[in-house]
């Protein structure tokens, strides 16, 4: 996944887990600062991978597979960020900034490499 992808997920989730099980496209891209077409590209790809049903002129809902699949990346995400704040003192967003780009990047060995540092 891409590190917009990523974020874009990870938007979902939070906002269906903080309110209904459905959220609008305006209020992703409010949440990671991206126009509304932006979103829309990104929900069209994520709706593919299976990870989100985008209703036509509707809400966003998450899947079964998105939600275990945005877990499991938020999860990784906030170990790597543990990581980097720890070792380079970022503040806690440059951190989980970091940890996104990292995830869409490094193989897998490397970012348990930096898990474990």
């Amino acid at each position: 996944m891409t590190s917009s992808q990523i974020r874009c997920l990870l938007a979902v989730r939070e906002l269906t887990s903080s309110r209904a099980s459905s959220v609008a496209s305006k209020d992703i891209a409010e949440r990671i600062g991206v126009s509304r077409p932006s979103v829309h590209r990104l929900l069209d790809g994520l709706d593919k991978a299976g990870l989100v049903q985008k209703i036509h002129y509707g809400p966003v809902l998450m899947t079964e597979k998105g939600i275990t699949e945005a877990d499991r990346l938020l999860e990784r995400c906030q170990r790597l960020a543990g990581s980097l704040t720890g070792s380079f003192s970022l503040s806690d967003e440059e951190s989980l900034n970091a940890a996104i780009l990292l995830m869409s990047g490094l193989h897998e060995d490397s970012l348990r490499t930096i898990e474990s540092a």
